[in-house]
């Protein structure tokens, strides 16, 4: 648990943010222009501002996930493609975002090698950072699973790592994804793209079953939570894009919801108080690629990018209100603005269990 300080730190540098942009506005990271912008006032006037271009980077770099620290920067992932040897990979922190914005490395190559979903945890005052090269490059320092990075220090730190095993039983976890904290405990879900018992045979990413999978960053462990394959008959989930944890109806359930890329859908799968799967929905279908899912806790609607088409679109958690509110950016990470008035009435333990959930 964080003093009283840190509470203040944290809610400062976060009024310090909302008071130049409005309740419940959007940054997110734009890989087109490497930058971080604001999208304003979204299902409204969805008024585009750049915020930081990142510049001196190099021809390869390539912004990923967004993440809020405390006192109100923030780290931004870098994982340009190809995954070279060493990596040229990094973690970025980006200060005075809506003042004067600049940026320094926090840390960079092996065994960062393709950062993804990054949450702050604010026990061990660590990004945990989903870390997956992918099987398309040969690399002698290979590193898959789920790595610490200090955003003070840079130290970094092995939390659970997987050495691929070809003849390791399926469901076996296998391209690690997304990361979002449970509301309940000091778990994480952890989404894992392919592995899956459904396999055609063909190693790609359609053709084998995504799962979700508890993350134990304590003790290094991943346990299965729910293998994809088969939880609706005949539509096996193979390519899992985004995972969001909310509180679910009753107590201590979990809603989680997924986006799927083959399917084109947004599903929502209850777990209840022991964090066992208990059932799924289709939200919606037909989506257009839907990607990078988010929750803004401000405006409680879900937001996802559609790289495919260069488009950002939210939604009620029920499917209602389906609206594109951005096109020519393509998005890779998200952020939200709070109202100055809100911290307030959130309190610390409000506003803490919201970044939790990243």
């Amino acid at each position: 648990m964080r003093t009283r300080a840190f509470a203040m730190t944290l809610l400062a540098g976060l009024a310090a943010s909302s008071a130049q942009a409005g309740f419940g506005d959007i940054i997110f990271t734009d890989e087109l222009t490497n930058s971080i912008t604001l999208l304003g006032d979204p299902g409204g006037s969805n008024t585009l501002s750049n915020l930081y271009t990142f510049t001196g980077m190099g021809a390869d770099f390539r912004p990923a996930d967004i993440v809020a620290l405390p006192g109100g920067d923030y780290a931004v992932g870098n994982n340009p493609i190809p995954v070279l040897d060493p990596s040229t990979a990094s973690i970025e922190r980006v200060t005075g975002l809506f003042s004067v914005p600049s940026h320094w490395t926090i840390a960079s190559s092996d065994p960062i090698q393709f950062p993804g979903s990054m949450v702050f945890r604010d026990a061990t005052n660590q990004l945990l950072i989903n870390n997956n090269p992918g099987s398309d490059f040969v690399l002698p320092n290979r590193f898959e699973g789920v790595l610490g990075v200090d955003p003070d220090s840079g130290t970094v730190s092995e939390i659970f790592e997987k050495v691929f095993d070809p003849n390791e039983p399926r469901p076996r976890y296998q391209a690690g994804k997304q990361l979002w904290a449970d509301p309940f405990s000091d778990l994480y879900y952890h989404s894992s793209a392919n592995g899956g018992a459904y396999f055609t045979g063909d190693p790609g990413d359609a053709n084998q079953g995504s799962q979700i999978y508890m993350l134990d960053a304590d003790a290094g462990t991943v346990a299965l939570a729910v293998d994809l394959s088969d939880v609706i008959p005949g539509t096996p989930i193979t390519r899992i894009a985004g995972l969001v944890v909310l509180p679910g109806d009753n107590a201590g359930w979990r809603d989680v919801f997924i986006t799927d890329l083959e399917t084109t859908s947004l599903y929502k799968l209850r777990f209840d108080d022991t964090n066992s799967y208990v059932d799924i929905s289709t939200v919606l279908s037909g989506l257009n690629n839907p990607s990078g899912l988010d929750y803004n806790p401000y405006t409680g609607k879900f937001v996802f990018a559609s790289p495919a088409f260069d488009e950002i679109w939210q939604t009620n958690p029920d499917g209602t209100g389906l609206e594109m509110i951005a096109s020519g950016v393509r998005a890779r990470g998200f952020e939200f603005i709070p109202a100055p008035s809100s911290l307030g009435l959130l309190g610390l333990g409000g506003l803490l269990t919201l970044r939790r959930r990243r």
